[in-house]
């Protein structure tokens, strides 16, 4: 799949006619992103800057959540965490770093290389936490963070540091979407209001009903005879 060989481990238990439970984890290298955006689902919608990225990356990522009565997955009940690896990654018509390159008039960001870029993040009530990641490309230093909605929301902080060594630092703040974002300078700052809990969540596993026992009994024993019930007038 996508061009490499995706270790997978993991396990599903029905719980409700309405819910399946799952976890899974996952670990693939060195992987075609345009083909596992192409063909893996949940990767699209977990990394949705695929759609502009070429190049390599690899994978390696516990998830956990549940399943709803038309076996989709409900993405507000994902959890886990693991990370992302840009092997060797460029973007192409990427929107959000285009702006950000103009924002800190920096034209080379636009066709920077990211090689060797670790992303660690954590999943939990519909929000992609990014651990602050720093990073080298085109000879600018930069450091990302922040909060991704499992429904295309963005609130990311990212630092710019100009050459030479990256002295002289931009904070910038991103926030909207990824087709609709704006751009300003300032620190990043987590949004509570991000958090929505999973509706299955509140769902609790159903107990198997027991199967009544026939009340239909056979007349009393006794001495070997069935003794008759009925009684004469």
């Amino acid at each position: 799949m996508a061009g490499t060989k995706i270790a997978m481990t993991g396990d599903y238990k029905a719980q409700h006619r309405r819910l399946a439970k799952y976890n899974a984890n996952f670990k693939a290298s060195n992987f075609d992103i345009q083909r596992a955006y192409a063909e893996i689902p949940i990767f699209a919608e977990l990394v949705s800057m695929a759609k502009d990225a070429y190049g390599l990356v690899s994978v390696d990522y516990q998830l956990g959540g549940s399943i709803d009565q038309n076996m989709d997955i409900d993405f507000k009940s994902i959890e886990g965490e693991g990370t992302l690896t840009l092997e060797d990654i460029k973007f192409k018509n990427f929107k959000l770093l285009n702006h950000v390159a103009k924002k800190a008039d920096a034209a080379d960001l636009e066709k920077a290389s990211f090689n060797k870029i670790a992303i660690h993040s954590a999943i939990k009530n519909n929000v992609m936490t990014i651990t602050p990641t720093t990073m080298k490309m085109a000879g600018f230093r930069g450091k990302l963070e922040g909060q991704v909605t499992m429904d295309g929301k963005i609130n990311v902080g990212f630092r710019l540091g100009l050459p030479p060594m990256g002295l002289i630092n931009i904070p910038m703040k991103i926030t909207g979407t990824a087709d609709d974002f704006e751009i300003s300078t300032g620190k990043f700052k987590e949004d509570t209001t991000f958090a929505e809990e999973s509706e299955l969540n509140n769902l609790q596993p159903e107990t198997r009903r027991s199967r009544e026992r026939d009340s239909t009994r056979l007349p009393r024993r006794e001495g070997g005879r069935v003794k008759d019930t009925l009684k004469s007038k």
